[in-house]
């Protein structure tokens, strides 16, 4: 996997520079920090920080996963019936 998402890798299948970008950091955060699916989907924007580390002389970067406060928009809606005529079906599995 990292032979095939390498940024210079001539086998990469993305094409454009800033989907390999993507498609690389998903994949890092994915196997290196133990991110689920849905969980790297839900990450905020703002949960990559970073700060510049006196002692080491050089900027350190983290990522904090924690409960996502933009997930409450009020403007969100669930999905529902749209019309009388539409039937929703829900199905029961037996024990």
């Amino acid at each position: 996997m990292y032979q095939l998402l390498d940024q210079e890798s001539s086998i990469n299948p993305f094409q454009n520079g800033a989907s390999r970008w993507r498609v690389y950091v998903s994949f890092i955060l994915m196997l290196h920090q133990g991110l689920r699916r849905g969980e790297l989907l839900t990450l905020p924007v703002d949960a990559i920080k970073s700060n510049f580390n006196r002692s080491q002389n050089k900027d350190r970067y983290w990522i904090n996963v924690k409960y996502n406060e933009y997930k409450d928009d009020p403007q969100y809606s669930k999905p529902s019936i749209k019309n009388a005529q539409s039937v929703q079906l829900l199905s029961e599995t037996e024990p």
